[in-house]
Order: C-alpha cells, then structure tokens, then sequence
C-alpha cells in the first residue's frame, strides 16, 4: 500500500457465530528533513569484505576518524561462511570503534528500474534488452521481477542473462504472457524490495549494528527505490557520481541536501591530490557536507591516498563524522 487509509472488511467467526466490519488501515511513511553545520566528510566504505577489518580500521585508528561501513548482509561470514567476507564480531569492533554501519542490501542487486530499449512479444522467454551490465546478476535472487509498460504488468522469473557485444539477453523461465513495448521498465519485486531492504536491516539490528541509513547498491535510486527505503524506516540515502564524471561536479553540498534519500558521494580511490585541493578549498561557506566513499578490495585506495585525503581536508577546515552525527534529522510519519 502507498501511504494513505484503506477500509479493510473484517469477518470474525466464533463457532456458529459471524460478525463483518470494517476498520481503517492507516499506512505511515517516514520523511525526513536533514540540514547540517559546519565542514563534514564522511568516508565511506562498501561491500562488507574482510579488508575493511584489516586494512581500513588500523588505518583509521591511527587517524583517529570516524567512518560507515555499508554491510551486504548476504555476504556477512556467519551467513555466507566466505572467509572473505567480514564477521558479526569485526563488525561490532568497526562500531566500537566510531564506525556506523548502514546496510547495503542483502545480495548487492540494483534497486532502481532499467529501461528496456527493445520491444518484446509475448510467447517469448529470451529479452533482448540493453540493459545495464549491472542487472545481469539478476536471476541469482530467489526473487521474481517486474516487467511493466504500456498497459501491461507481468512478473519474470529469470533463469539467466548474458551479454553480447552491446545488448543484454534475459532468458526467463516461462516464456511472456503479455508483449511489451519499448521503453518499458525492469525492476525487483515488492518481495525482492523486502528482502534487500528491509530484510537487511532487520539482521543488522539483530546483532545491534544499526543500520539507520543505507548505500544503495552500485550507487543508483531513482523514485522508486527513495519511496521503499522511506517507507522501511531509512533516514538518509546515498548515491554514488561515477569517477569518470567528476569532473562535472563543482561542489558538493554547501548549505544545504536537497534531498537526504539522495545524498551523491564520489569514490576518492580515484581522485588526485590536484582534484582534492581544489575541490576541498574552492568554497568559502562555513557549511559543507560531502561523502567520500570507495571499496578497501579495490588496488586504487592505497593507504597514501587515505592520508592525504585526511591531511587536505584537515588544511581546510574539515572535519571527519558519521552521518548520524553530522546531519540534523527532522523525521516524521505521513498519518
């Protein structure tokens, strides 16, 4: 249900006994409101692999900052059993430690729509799409997906996927039973929403990690994926600028987020110490808020890259938080 009240019938039966009524269902939804003092950056750090334990909380220790911790909880060792992958107890140090942990989802699959390019007929069970590589991991969830356009809606069961030169090939279970147009949309089910977002939180609190806020995977939302992480209770969302494009970005946020469940950060392991100072001393407003995120597996974050990010943001006023301590929350619930 969207936000909102629905009469729901309700039909209560005690042996021979029958009584019909009707309540009113009142669906809530959070929304909130964040502002900011003063010069924040957050480093941010994805995936949940055993490195953010071994190589960035010394690192961090040393500096003596404050980081986040975005956890796939499908990847966490005690559900996994990957010795790559971190555990519940390195978690809680990585939070004793100053670190917020926020999910990431469950398994790392894209949580906002892809357009189709292509149309398809109905009895066919292979999509010739152009989706974006990063859907191409879609048939490993145990979920189904939605294919929508035109007038029609049909639930996908996907077997595999594949790509060939410059198209992407969905092969289904079941051929369709409706024909699809161009321009038609691809995304997780409600019940994949669950699971990645809501699922995912609910083990982190479990174990007492929090999960207030989540990184939504590969760095992409778009309205639908805002609408689910507001209605399972997230404070803030945080979207990713691709490296490739930094160059386009000015600043970052200075005053004031537009919008918290679409905060943008850049990925710093790619970032030189020229773009750094620049970007860092270009603005003379006291307020400033930027998040910095990369991955402790990727070869580009070095442990000289961190300590000259720290040392330049240092030079210029900067100081290193979490979100939950940098951002001024004002939530409340649609009644």
């Amino acid at each position: 249900y969207k936000p909102g009240s629905y009469p729901i019938k309700v039909v209560a039966r005690d042996h021979e006994y029958e009584v019909e009524f009707t309540v009113l269902l009142n669906v809530a939804e959070s929304s909130c409101v964040a502002d900011f003092q003063g010069k924040n950056i957050i480093l941010s750090y994805d995936d949940s692999p055993l490195s953010d334990y071994q190589l960035i909380l010394p690192i961090h220790r040393v500096l003596d900052i404050p980081g986040e911790i975005g956890v796939n909880t499908d990847r966490i060792f005690e559900i996994s059993n990957n010795d790559r992958h971190i555990t519940i107890n390195q978690l809680l140090e990585l939070k004793q430690a100053g670190f917020e942990i926020l999910s990431h989802g469950a398994g790392h699959h894209p949580l906002s729509k892809a357009t189709l390019l292509k149309p398809v007929r109905s009895g066919e069970a292979e999509l010739r799409t152009n989706l974006d590589s990063l859907y191409l991991n879609a048939w490993k969830t145990d979920y189904e997906w939605i294919l929508s356009g035109g007038a029609e809606r049909e639930s996908i069961d996907i077997i595999t996927s594949r790509s060939s030169g410059d198209d992407s090939y969905i092969e289904l279970v079941m051929p369709l039973i409706n024909s699809f147009p161009a321009y038609s949309v691809f995304y997780p089910s409600e019940i994949g929403m669950d699971i990645e977002m809501l699922q995912s939180r609910k083990i982190l609190e479990h174990y007492d990690l929090g999960a207030r806020h989540i990184s939504y995977p590969f760095g992409l939302s778009d309205d639908f994926t805002v609408g689910f992480s507001r209605r399972y209770g997230y404070e803030t969302g945080r979207d990713a600028i691709p490296h490739v494009n930094r160059f386009a970005v000015e600043t970052l946020y200075i005053d004031s987020i537009p919008d918290p469940f679409e905060i943008a950060s850049l990925d710093f392991a790619y970032l030189s110490e020229e773009f750094l100072n620049d970007k860092l001393s270009k603005s003379d407003s006291p307020n400033q808020f930027i998040i910095f995120f990369s991955h402790s597996w990727d070869p580009n974050l070095t442990e000289a890259k961190l300590y000259k990010l720290v040392e330049i943001a240092k030079k210029n006023g900067f100081q290193f938080t979490t979100r939950s301590e940098s951002l001024n929350l004002t939530c409340s619930r649609l009644e």
